[in-house]
């Protein structure tokens, strides 16, 4: 099969989207065959369809991601390059996604969420000691945010559990250092059996909006320092916002045999 995608960075969050139409069956394989061969990928979306949006975006494991949907809007405006809304529609979510700075290939844009997170708690076991953490749970993805004082645990090896645990296409453990405004992301997909330190999340920074709102019951806007950058999340009672850019750095061509 003959493949053709693009490489765009959202805040180093590396997402390449696929142009060929690809059927949803196949799309979990070829999105690990293009991260095998992308080594700077971390995630992999299908452009569909496009309906009665700009563009529409599905992600390998149906998950949702702000950062595809920031990548979405990036390619769209490169081709687009006029418009200051892009209606994107990623994984059946619909979002606003508004231009602040348009720059050749680089572009910085708030993407406009409904606020329905759903926040709960998730207890866990690990080691001889017991758990208990804030669980955000958004349309297409759920985040436990972990305050990194707390993290006396691993990560890596409770993360694919809890996912099964809570029946989620995607889990995310956000560790958040409050004192340094700071959040280091690790994101599984199960569909795709993707597991990523990822260098910025945001739908994560998201749903940490969400529960700092929910926490303090005042609205929130706080620059989260991520490794691959800085994301904007502002939280009230009926929105998120959260901004950020994204580069659309090259299109690319490839083979991938199907059997």
């Amino acid at each position: 099969m003959n493949i053709d995608y693009y490489l765009i960075n959202p805040t180093e969050n590396i997402t390449l989207l696929v142009e060929t139409p690809v059927t949803r069956e196949l799309q979990p394989f070829v999105a690990s065959e293009l991260l095998r061969k992308e080594k700077r990928g971390e995630q992999v979306g299908f452009i569909e369809n496009s309906g009665e949006y700009d563009i529409s975006v599905r992600m390998a494991g149906g998950e949702f991601c702000g950062n595809a949907a920031l990548s979405a809007a990036a390619l769209w405006l490169k081709e687009n390059p006029n418009k200051n809304e892009i209606n994107v529609c990623l994984s059946g979510i619909s979002l606003s996604v508004k231009v602040l700075q348009n720059s050749e290939s680089k572009f910085k844009f708030s993407a406009y969420l409904k606020n329905e997170a759903v926040i709960d708690k998730i207890s866990f076991e690990y080691g001889n000691k017991s758990f208990c953490l804030p669980l955000v749970t958004l349309s297409g993805i759920s985040h436990i945010i972990a305050e990194k004082s707390r993290i006396d645990f691993e990560p890596e090896k409770v993360i694919k559990e809890l996912c099964k645990k809570i029946n989620s296409s995607a889990l995310g453990i956000m560790i958040f250092d409050s004192s340094l405004n700071t959040l280091t992301p690790l994101v599984f997909v199960a569909e795709g059996d993707t597991l990523y330190w990822e260098k910025s999340c945001a739908s994560g920074t998201a749903a940490l909006g969400a529960y700092l709102f929910q926490k303090t019951d005042k609205k929130v806007s706080l620059d989260i320092i991520e490794p691959g950058g800085i994301l904007n999340i502002t939280a009230g009672k009926d929105c998120l916002v959260l901004s950020g850019n994204a580069v659309v750095e090259y299109k690319r061509n490839t083979d991938i045999l199907v059997s």
